[in-house]
Order: C-alpha cells, then structure tokens, then sequence
C-alpha cells in the first residue's frame, strides 16, 4: 500500500503529497547443504535487508538462521514489518542432500581375466598382474567411495586369468573364508567356452558352467553374502566363431539361474556390445571395462543403497 501526506500552504495552495512506500525485501538465493549420517545439518545466512517503507523496519525469517534443516527442502519465508505495520515478504529455500549410505560395504568381485581387467587390445599387461588399473575392480571402487563418502567401501579383486568356472567353484570357498565379503560379484564361465574346442561337447560345457555358478551363489548366500551374478559378455565372432554363438544361449541360463536362487542379475551380455570388446575378440577395451563398472554399480545403487530418509 503507498500512503501520501498532504498539506495545505500558506497561501491556501495544496502541497503535492509525500509518496511513502511499502518496505521492500530481497531473500538471498537458495542454499544448499550436505547431511552426513542421520545428524540434520546446521544452516545460517544472513538476515536480509529491508529497504523504503516507515523506519524502523523489523526482518524475521522462519525457520531462522542456525535452524537445524531436514533432508529435502525446506522454504524460508522472510517478512519485513515497518512501523506502520506494513509488510513485504519474500521466499528461498534450503536444499539438504544426504550422503548415500549402503546396507553392505564390504565387495568381493570374483572371476577370471575380465575381473582381472585384462586389455583387449595389445595385451601389455604382465602375466599374474591382477586389478589392473583399467579393471572394472578399480573404476567400480572408485565409484562406490565417490557416492558413499561417509562410509568406507572396501572391493576385494579376485580375478584369476584363464579360469574356468568349476575352477572357480573350488577357489571360492578359501576366498570366502580370507575375506568374508558381505557381498559376492560373480562372473565366470567363458573360458569353459574357450577352452571346448570341439563343438559338439560345447552343451556339457554350458550345463558344467551353470552346476558351478550355482554352487557359489549357493556357497556364497550362505555365509550371509548378497550374490550379483553376471551374463557372459560377448566375444566377436570372426575370431571365435563357434563359442561365440553359444554366449547367448548360457546367458539365458544364468537369467534363470539367478531368478532360482534369488541373486541378483547383472545382464553384461546386453550391457556390453562388441565394440567395447578388444583385438583378441575376448577381453574389453578400457571403455568396455567403464561399461561393466557401470552396470555393476547400477546393481548396488538398486539393491543395497538405504532408502533415504526424505523419501
């Protein structure tokens, strides 16, 4: 509302009135902050300024400056109150983020060379040089100690190059053991592939690959570990013809596989397609690799991220 005063003069004349203004009020941009574990964070800013209307002019801001803020946002309404009792407001709001946090930290990724983040291309890594920097081991924890900051992510590499899975199956037990994993990454079985070089045993070479995913989902789940079981990711077939027409037939094997035994599926056969696989037709290219990582913590994200509490 803007009131006018006016007077008469001297000479009976009426003098223009006085414009008197409303106050005015400006709110500072939106804030945001972080909230580490459950503790609601502390958030001040400055009480804004009131400008024009009749002095002295009263801010207040609700919730106030140094107001412990709720995940989620919350909206600050500022109101200026001059003496007249005159009233501008104006809003912002206060954006609070919570860290993830995870159910399950403790990560053991289990399998063969595309564990052991083998090159596809020129092969320069040394033989027996496990986790490798351009593994999905490596870029997977990476990613798990970005998003989680507040926890600390700890991802065992296990790959061992050129196992094939009922290897594998005898290994996992002692691994199990060392490190007592909360969570299992299962990837195994192209090398039963690679390693039947005659065609017609190739479906003893599926059914022995399936017997020994299910005996570590299995062997797994009961030390109390959550199982992510992997699809096979293809292999170019210019260079391996006859196993590589096999990759999707056990793929679907292990889909089934893992609705049976309630892991969860991590389907790197459509995740990774044959530009992402290297020269030798097996192994990733270092972008192949970043795809796996991908699909992986898409999986944990989904199942093991506590539901946050804005939510």
């Amino acid at each position: 509302m803007l009131l006018v005063a006016a007077s008469i003069g001297c000479s009976g004349s009426t003098v223009q009135p006085t414009p008197i203004d409303d106050p005015v009020i400006a709110c500072p941009s939106d804030i945001t902050a972080t909230q580490h574990g459950t503790q609601a964070p502390t958030v001040s800013f400055d009480t804004p300024v009131a400008s024009k209307g009749t002095p002295p002019i009263t801010v207040t801001c609700a919730p106030g400056s140094g107001t412990q803020f709720a995940g989620g946002t919350t909206t600050v309404k500022c109101e200026a109150t001059d003496s007249r009792q005159h009233k501008a407001s104006c809003n912002f709001s206060v954006i609070i983020t919570a860290v993830p946090q995870l159910l399950k930290t403790k990560f053991m990724a289990f399998g063969d060379s595309l564990t052991e983040g083998k090159n596809g291309g020129i092969v320069v890594v040394p033989p027996g040089i496990f986790n490798t920097s351009i593994s999905y081991v490596e870029q997977l924890s990476l990613k798990l100690s970005t998003r989680y900051s507040d926890q600390t992510v700890t991802v065992i590499a296990e790959g061992r190059g050129d196992e094939e899975a009922g290897q594998g199956k005898l290994r996992l037990p002692g691994a199990l053991s060392a490190y007592n994993p909360d969570a299992l990454l299962l990837l195994e079985g192209v090398n039963d592939l690679l390693h039947t070089t005659d065609p017609t045993k190739l479906p003893g070479a599926e059914n022995s690959i399936i017997d020994a995913l299910r005996t570590m989902i299995v062997a797994a789940r009961s030390r109390g570990a959550k199982v992510y079981v992997a699809t096979l990711t293809p292999l170019n077939p210019t260079r391996q013809t006859t196993q590589s027409a096999e990759i999707p037939l056990v793929n679907t094997r292990i889909r089934a596989l893992a609705s049976q035994e309630g892991a969860v599926l991590v389907d790197l056969g459509t995740a990774i397609t044959l530009d992402l696989v290297g020269a030798d037709g097996i192994h990733l290219k270092p972008e192949g690799y970043s795809a796996m990582a991908d699909s992986w913590m898409q999986a944990i994200q989904s199942t093991l991220e506590a539901p946050s509490s804005t939510q």
